[in-house]
């Protein structure tokens, strides 16, 4: 079946990630599970530049407190819209693991990893595989005939199909689909975002010529 297939596959690329960096021994025994690794430096140095510039916004704000709430105030959106953690620094963690192992981005997106920014000690964790199905009513991980294939299964099957040679036709029902009665509102939606003049939904989709993994249903 595909989905045994493409859980050794991930394990073998668990393996890979843990080999490829430095484990932090401070926090994880490197031969029990989840190991901590290191943080790539270039997010470290990401995560740096978020932590300094909010200390800075939260000194101006206690500067000024004591003579209007201005700075507090802006100070409670930018804590409220600005995590340490955005996804910015995840794409620097994707894009350091893939250029560092060889290995997909779909394979990495497939893994439920935890990222921890105390500079004392920045690591990554690999939790676990996440699940390939999912109830179509409830979204939960399931097991039955009417599940979906959740899209990170999904992207990875389409990347690693012919490495493994896996029949793609074992999937069950992709979770994100378009069908043809949805176009009227995604179409509704890009003129309301774009004006009158934005593209036909379906001429979007149809103009990528590596669309293969897009489904009209």
């Amino acid at each position: 079946m595909i989905y045994d297939e493409l859980r050794e596959y991930l394990l073998d690329a668990k393996a890979i990630v843990y080999g490829a960096y430095e484990v932090d021994t401070t926090v994880s025994d490197p031969y029990l599970e989840p190991v901590a690794i290191k943080l790539p430096q270039s997010v470290i140095d990401y995560l740096d530049l978020r932590r300094n510039t909010a200390s800075n916004v939260f000194c101006r704000s206690q500067d000024t407190v004591s003579h209007h709430l201005s700075w507090h105030y802006y100070l409670t959106k930018f804590m409220q819209e600005t995590p340490t953690v955005d996804m910015i620094a995840w794409e620097l963690l994707y894009r350091d693991i893939v250029e560092t192992t060889g290995l997909p981005l779909e394979a990495i997106h497939c893994m439920e990893i935890k990222m921890n920014s105390d500079p004392a000690h920045p690591y990554a964790q690999i939790l676990k595989l996440k699940e390939p199905l999912v109830s179509h009513d409830s979204y939960q991980s399931s097991t039955s005939l009417d599940a979906n294939t959740t899209p990170e299964y999904v992207a990875l099957a389409h990347v690693v199909s012919e490495e493994l040679e896996l029949d793609i036709t074992e999937l069950h029902t992709p979770m994100l689909v378009i069908s043809h009665e949805d176009m009227g509102a995604i179409n509704h939606q890009l003129k309301q975002m774009f004006g009158s003049e934005s593209m036909d939904a379906y001429d979007v989709i149809t103009s990528i010529p590596t669309g293969q993994d897009v489904y009209l249903a």
